[in-house]
């Protein structure tokens, strides 16, 4: 393992430094979303850098809040499309940071507790849950195990749900659009002395513009809040959610250039179901000390002919899982110091089967050909000090050691019972420097490590399709992947707050990635190993700029290097290779106007760099380059009315979401979206 090399992190920090201009205050990691109100962004609260209440400004951590305004402004059906474009740090692929698809580099949490199976985490498991009942998101990019365990190389994603407001509030709404698109709901919420609730519902169908992109959805949540005395608080909170939805599949160049909106999968589709019971007991010793025992419970069903599977089998997935966290915080007087200490225990029991696929125009399954039932059990202990030696500097150190044991039994074949056995302890180490009131710098280290996938360690096999060998064969013998990450940042603002900005620069190594290799031409030597290495280094910033009360200027702007360090992957060496879907520079502006105090009309642009399509870089066709896009939205309020509407890819623009080459299949394009318009209204009492 290499460690930092300190010629191309003084590169990023000169950059850093460059971008917010000599002499001025700025902004760091903490990207804090535009919609935050900028006279108080600084000093919003966030939970999830240190597991305990503190100001954004102090966190030596790159952290977006993506703030309630910019959750009801977007109105995402598609988290990945239409929220996380418009943050720094947001990968092409289904991870913070690296576009890694194979691998779960994200860790999801919903207020702070663990929402998705063990080792089963990417940023559009934001969609799992009830988006009307969203209040914030907090995310985390980069390596942050020191805190919340595996996983957590890419980041972390903390979905904030909405709090009982004080004054009863009901409403109801619709919106309809292009391609089929009607989703409609409730809610309800109020405050009774001790007591108060929330209640949503809501339902969404869409034809999709593309052919066989059509969605049926539908969520329910409901939570109680209870201040069982002056110190002491209950919260316990339902949710069921119930997502059906096709999969078109990638097109090949020909089918793409001929008809880009077209599908060649007939009938693949996922089918799953979300079953969530949650709460937490708090309770405030004194001013100076409190605890806070906090559980979740999540049944994860999933069924169907995926795009991923249709030529291999019907898939047909359960999952149980438990998350239990134990906290407590202390407060001294001596140098400030803050201590936030506990265990993070998680259970998760997930059964796999997989049948056969009559073919790719029927969705009867045949026969079964797998079942497996995998078990995972952690116990973490974690423990983090903050403290201010002096006036103005606040130092952070923590760790977190994670003792995980991985269970596979295998229920039809001749694999048995077969167990991994993890420990790991993770550390981080930041300060915070107070440059100004209202300017931070602020530098961090972190460490993070992910137990391999079930299918690595237990499922996958090595078979012969259409006569050439593919997969690899699993190996419960794997070790972790880990990373390493050094980041620095500024973040502030200027001019009484009608400017503000956040600039962050990491680098980060990733060792010991499992990569497939074929040691001897045969199926038994096609195996899975660890022995890939990853560099990933870049900048990401944020600024606000409000010259008048009337127009807003918001704009997100990543540089991510991302390469091959020591990766030979089935005798093929990719070191030096710059990773595919990771383009160098990707920004996103937004303009909103406000001609009048009711009214607000924003026009979003999005641009990234071209890309390499395969991790060699051999795509005869070079790079691809993405076209620009363009979207609309306008938001109006009177009364106790408020309408809206959008318009996506309001040029209509041909273009992909995801491009991949291989010299076996050529170039294959995932399609995005044509133009898409809708508009609602909602009305409270």
């Amino acid at each position: 393992m290499t460690g930092i090399k300190t010629g191309k992190f003084g590169e990023l920090l000169f950059a850093t430094f460059t971008c917010v201009g000599v002499g001025t205050g700025v902004v760091a990691p903490a990207l804090a979303e535009s919609a935050i109100p900028e006279s108080v962004w600084l000093d919003t609260i966030i939970v999830t850098g240190a597991r305990s209440d503190e100001y954004l400004k102090k966190t030596p951590n790159a952290v977006t809040v993506v703030a309630p305004e910019d959750v009801a402004k977007v109105k995402f059906t598609d988290a990945r499309k239409e929220l996380l474009t418009r943050i720094p740090g947001n990968s092409l692929g289904r991870n913070l940071r690296f576009p890694f698809n194979g691998s779960n580099y994200t860790v999801n949490l919903r207020d702070g507790l663990q929402m998705r199976p063990f080792g089963r985490g990417y940023t559009s498991a934001l969609e799992e849950v009830n988006r009307w009942d969203i209040e914030r998101i907090e995310i985390i990019k980069g390596p942050a195990s020191a805190l919340y365990g595996s996983n957590a190389i890419g980041g972390v994603i903390n979905i904030i749900t909405k709090a009982p407001p004080l004054d009863p509030e009901y409403g109801v709404w619709s919106e309809g659009g292009s391609s089929g698109h009607v989703r409609s709901g409730f809610s309800a919420g109020a405050t009774y002395g001790a007591f108060g609730y929330t209640l949503n519902g809501n339902l969404i169908t869409s034809g999709g513009s593309r052919d066989r992109t059509a969605k049926r959805e539908r969520a329910v949540s409901a939570k109680g809040v209870w201040d069982v005395s002056a110190d002491t608080k209950l919260t316990l909170r339902g949710e069921y959610q119930k997502i059906w939805d096709q999969q078109p599949g990638t097109l090949s160049a020909a089918e793409y250039a001929a008809d880009w909106q077209q599908a060649v999968i007939h009938d693949a589709f996922e089918d799953n179901s979300f079953s969530t019971v949650s709460g937490s007991l708090e309770h405030d010793f004194s001013d100076m000390a409190s605890g806070k025992v906090a559980y979740s419970g999540r049944k994860t069903t999933a069924e169907g002919p995926t795009a991923l599977s249709y030529k291999s089998g019907y898939v047909d997935e359960e999952a149980l899982d438990h998350n239990l966290v134990v906290e407590y915080k202390h407060h001294l007087d001596f140098l400030s110091t803050k201590i936030v200490g506990g265990a993070d225990l998680q259970y998760s029991d997930y059964r796999e089967k997989s049948y056969g696929w009559v073919n790719d125009v029927s969705v009867q399954r045949g026969a079964l050909q797998s079942d497996w039932d995998l078990l995972a059990e952690t116990a973490s202990p974690f423990a983090q000090v903050q403290f201010s030696p002096v006036e103005r500097v606040e130092f952070t150190f923590g760790g977190r050691f994670d003792k995980i044991r991985y269970t596979g039994v295998d229920k039809l074949g001749t694999s048995g019972k077969l167990k991994s056995d993890y420990q790991n302890f993770s550390k981080k180490a930041g300060v915070s420097i107070d440059l100004t009131d209202r300017n931070v710098l602020w530098l961090g280290y972190g460490e993070a490590f992910v137990v391999p996938s079930r299918s690595r360690l237990f499922t996958s096999k090595a078979t012969i399709s259409r006569g050439r060998m593919s997969g690899y064969n699993a190996d419960p013998n794997l070790n972790p992947e880990t990373a390493k990450n050094y980041s620095a940042g500024l973040r502030g603002s200027l001019f009484d707050d009608r400017f503000g900005y956040d600039v962050a620069v990491y680098y980060t190594n990733i060792y010991d990635m499992v990569v497939g290799v074929d040691r001897d031409g045969t199926l038994a030597g096609r195996v899975y190993t660890n022995a890939g290495e990853v560099r990933g280094s870049g900048l990401e910033s944020m600024f606000y700029f409000k010259p008048h009360d009337m127009v807003r200027l918001d704009a997100s702007y990543t540089y991510a290097e991302n390469k091959f360090t020591d990766f030979v992957d089935e005798g093929v060496d990719y070191t030096g290779k710059y990773v595919a879907a990771s383009p160098l520079h990707h920004l996103n502006a937004r303009l909103t106007v406000m001609p009048i105090p009711e009214l607000e009309v924003e026009l979003e642009w999005d641009h990234i760099s071209s890309f390499y399509t395969s991790d060699l870089n051999d795509d005869p066709f070079g790079k691809y380059r993405r076209p620009d896009l363009w979207h609309l939205r306008v938001d109006y309020q009177v009364g106790t009315w408020s309408v809206w509407g959008q318009i996506r890819n309001l040029t209509d623009t041909k273009y992909a979401d995801s491009v991949s080459y291989s010299t076996r299949s050529g170039r294959s394009y995932t399609p995005g979206d044509g133009r898409f318009f809708a508009a609602g209204a909602r009305v409270t009492f």
